[in-house]
């Protein structure tokens, strides 16, 4: 499905409601015609003329938004410089996302969801005007998914595109190795600065005016809650990151394919927030087991 935000902006919903191993994409039509992410899958295709898209901008190195790319003959790729080594290399790839964490096997599975080298012809910085042709949009550098992960602001509209910062009540996702918490949180308060009239995302609906404030409020509350979460596991007693682990911290309802490969992504997200905590002198650690202070 395509739905227009402003004259020559039309976000295309992907396929299965954008789920992974999909996501949303933004096509931008001027005298250039700009995709940006590839992820879209079969049903989002449909809305499209691949032959006719000069530029795919990637928002960052996820399978979700990158698979597609090579679907586009005709198009130079673009992504943040600090995303772009995994994006161009599978070395990079797997460990900028932790995936030589878990065993050969598992990691193949998730690799053959799409993953391909795929150069880079430009670097891209925040602040960068992109416009292609008539239509002024400037990269947002909104880093703490990943990295390099970008967003996109159109000011004569107010519309943010903020990708992976996607105000779902899953909450934010930080299961890579290059992810971190503090950026995560510093970038969604930057979006709400920008007091945007419009915020399209990866893979939510759009959402508008005050909705789009309540959302992310209680997007960003997930990482205090989190927090909560684990301190009041500790309260009860010192625990390894396995036991953390099995009390459910994001999955709830059990993890998708491949389970060996997500758990340990889980197991990521549990380490950041240990570190933070033991940073800010909450959390104790002492030879692999967490205690509470």
């Amino acid at each position: 499905m395509l739905y227009s935000l402003a004259p020559g902006i039309k976000l295309i919903f992907g396929t299965n409601g954008a789920r992974f191993p999909y996501s949303n994409s933004l096509l931008l039509e001027r005298e250039e015609t700009i995709l940006i992410d590839a992820g879209l899958g079969p049903d989002g295709l449909k809305e499209i003329e691949p032959g006719r898209v000069d530029t795919v901008i990637l928002t960052h190195y996820h399978l979700d938004h990158t698979h597609g790319t090579e679907l586009f003959p005709r198009a130079r790729v673009w992504a943040h410089a600090l995303d772009a080594p995994a994006i161009s290399r599978q070395a990079d790839f797997i460990a900028f996302t932790g995936y030589d964490r878990v065993d050969e096997k598992t990691r193949a599975t998730m690799l053959q969801y799409g993953y391909r080298e795929r150069a880079v012809q430009r670097e891209l910085q925040d602040g960068e005007d992109i416009d292609p042709g008539g239509l002024p949009v400037v990269t947002l550098h909104l880093p703490g998914h990943t990295p390099g992960h970008l967003g996109f602001w159109f000011e004569r509209e107010g519309i943010l595109y903020s990708s992976d910062i996607d105000a779902t009540p899953f909450g934010p996702w930080y299961g890579n190795r290059r992810a971190d918490i503090d950026e995560f949180i510093a970038s969604i308060d930057r979006i709400l600065n920008f007091k945007p009239r419009l915020l399209a995302t990866s893979h939510s609906e759009v959402l508008s005016n005050e909705e789009i404030t309540e959302k992310l409020l209680l997007y960003r509350r997930k990482f205090q809650e989190r927090d909560d979460f684990l301190l009041a596991a500790l309260a009860k007693g010192e625990k390894r990151v396995d036991d953390l682990l099995n009390l459910g911290f994001v999955y709830h309802r059990g993890y998708p394919e491949p389970v060996r490969l997500f758990r340990e992504l889980e197991k990521m997200m549990i380490e950041k927030h240990l570190d933070r905590l033991a940073r800010r002198g909450l959390v104790t650690e002492r030879d692999g087991w967490y205690g509470r202070v």
